[in-house]
């Protein structure tokens, strides 16, 4: 098999949060992310059917938040491609509503 990446992943075990919306109503959910590129990433995630094309992951470790978009989707993963870093008033926004996020026991999250 030909490996067609752009740019090389790195295996990783970080922590992310994906917000996106669904049925008018902002929503989220936690992932992990299991390896990086610099054009995007492949994340572990529970519910990976109800996840829109577009969404924004944060990531944990260096508080980064993207605007991605899912290309590729199996049972408990799928592929994001990095489309931006969202710009700082954005940011801003996506950091307060991080900070109310909960979670509930099976990787669901609700945001207050």
């Amino acid at each position: 098999m030909i490996d067609r990446r752009q740019a090389p992943r790195f295996s990783t075990n970080i922590h992310g949060v994906l917000i996106f919306t669904k049925d008018g109503e902002k929503r989220a959910s936690s992932c992990k992310i299991l390896d990086l590129s610099e054009g995007g990433a492949r994340i572990g995630v529970a519910n990976v059917e109800v996840l829109p094309i577009t969404v924004a992951l944060f990531e944990s470790m260096n508080n980064n938040i993207y605007e991605c978009q899912i290309r590729w989707r199996k049972p408990s993963e799928a592929g994001l491609q990095f489309l931006d870093i969202v710009n700082r008033t954005l940011h801003k926004e996506l950091m307060l509503k991080i900070s109310r996020i909960s979670f509930d026991g099976h990787g669901n999250a609700f945001i207050a």
